[in-house]
């Protein structure tokens, strides 16, 4: 017996196989045939076609299948604008399709990385912020407004009038990078101007 195999990827002919002398058991049953070799997945409509031949004559079965492929967004929300030595706050919302988002590292500028923390949502819709931060003054600040501070502190020095650009990037679980994105927050002022000094008479 011989056994070709045809595979097609949306009408196009991207694979062939043929074996022979394929020879069946005593109960008139021929071994499993294996392929390897095979490209890589994409998405789109596969074909595979199988013609089996023998002395007898010939017999062809047709197999169809979509493979879909991975689909990711993710939308950003952080502070609009504020004073230098502040800091912003941003919650980073992905959505996915048959992967899933492992990890959201956000990208300062200058290059230092933040590994984003997941802080809500199931499945394939997730939220992400920035890590909480630590220390006497982010206590301070969550006693009194009652919550976690999670925030990136923008140098005092940042140039007034600039935007302080973030990078946003979502990879799947197999570290492939799926989605990415920034927020701008601009920068007016710096925290100094906060600072008021009141002389006695």
């Amino acid at each position: 017996l011989t056994l070709e195999t045809e595979v097609y990827h949306n009408g196009k002919s991207i694979f062939t196989h043929r074996r022979e002398n394929l020879q069946a058991n005593a109960a008139g049953n021929y071994p499993e045939t294996l392929i390897s070799g095979l490209p890589l997945a994409k998405a789109g409509v596969y074909q595979v076609i199988c013609t089996v031949s023998d002395y007898s004559g010939t017999g062809i079965k047709a197999y169809k299948f979509t493979v879909e492929g991975v689909r990711a967004d993710a939308t950003v929300s952080a502070t609009p604008s504020l004073k230098s030595g502040y800091g912003i706050w941003a919650t980073v919302n992905t959505i996915t399709k048959n992967t899933a988002a492992a990890r959201v590292v956000a990208i300062l500028p200058g290059g230092a990385q933040v590994k984003m923390e997941r802080t809500g949502g199931s499945g394939d819709n997730l939220t992400w912020q920035f890590p909480a931060n630590t220390g006497k003054y982010a206590n301070q600040y969550n006693n009194k407004f009652r919550t976690v501070s999670r925030q990136v502190f923008v140098p005092v020095k940042w140039p007034d009038n600039t935007y302080y650009t973030i990078i946003y990037r979502v990879y799947s679980p197999t570290d492939a990078l799926l989605k990415e994105i920034s927020s701008q927050t601009f920068i007016n002022g710096n925290m100094y101007d906060d600072d008021f000094t009141v002389k006695a008479k």
